[in-house]
């Protein structure tokens, strides 16, 4: 039920009385009973008010209250009560959780993807239905790995990457060292640690050891002065290894 309060503007009262509405019932559901408060609303800038409720016991009597604010107690206004047809209260949930995750509504608590029912049990029979239709993403991991090794422990040159395994694309990267691509190049020997993030929102985490070769090669050449002369010179340098 939707319970409007409408000043009317307009002499003697101008600009309305600053309605206050509450709505009450009867514990005995006579004028005379002892009252209690189903709901209230006033807001301090507004001449208008409105109060929707839910889960009145039909058959009932209520009785609407309507004041003025400070000094405002005479006004002219309308009531105007409507029906929601929202008897008894339902409610469509779409969510998508990652995997390993679960979702709860009321006391269920759901980890596998389906269309599931929950209704709670209010007061004076007035039950609220929940149909959740879940969703469970496809399981996401990450593998770092090492691309390119440095060519020697303070050079920064070495690169590594992330893959993602499973999960729903597109996905981002954000590694320890701050790069978002999920090449991560130009770095020194050291960990680096990537967390793998896809489209509905989940998470997976990798770390690698970057290292540097420990062989290095360098070739030399000599320049042959003609063609067809068979006195060049290759040279090659090996350091580390055995």
């Amino acid at each position: 039920m939707n319970v409007e309060i409408l000043s009317v503007d307009g002499a003697p009262w101008n600009n309305g009385i600053g309605a206050q509405i509450g709505v009450y019932r009867s514990f005995n559901n006579i004028c005379t009973g002892f009252f209690s408060e189903v709901g209230s609303s006033f807001t301090n800038t507004n001449n208008d008010e409105s109060l929707e409720l839910n889960c009145l016991n039909p058959g009932d009597s209520y009785w609407i209250l309507v004041d003025g604010s400070g000094s405002n107690t005479a006004g002219v206004f309308d009531v105007v009560v409507t029906d929601l047809e929202n008897y008894p209260p339902e409610a469509t949930l779409n969510p998508v959780i990652c995997f390993g995750d679960s979702y709860q509504v009321g006391n269920a608590i759901y980890t596998s993807s389906g269309n599931y029912t929950y209704v709670f049990n209010l007061f004076n029979g007035c039950d609220s239905t929940v149909y959740t239709n879940l969703i469970v993403a496809d399981s996401l991991d990450a593998n770092a790995e090492q691309a390119t090794l440095a060519s020697s422990p303070t050079a920064a040159d070495g690169a590594v990457t992330a893959n993602p395994i499973g999960g729903t694309p597109p996905f981002s990267y954000l590694w320890s060292n701050g790069i978002t691509t999920q090449l991560n190049e130009n770095i020194t020997v050291g960990n680096y640690c990537v967390t793998v993030t896809d489209s509905v929102g989940c998470e997976a985490i990798d770390c690698v050891d970057l290292e540097y070769s420990l062989i290095s090669v360098t070739a030399t050449d000599g320049n042959l002065i003609c063609f067809g002369d068979t006195d060049g010179i290759i040279s090659f340098f090996v350091e580390n290894g055995t």
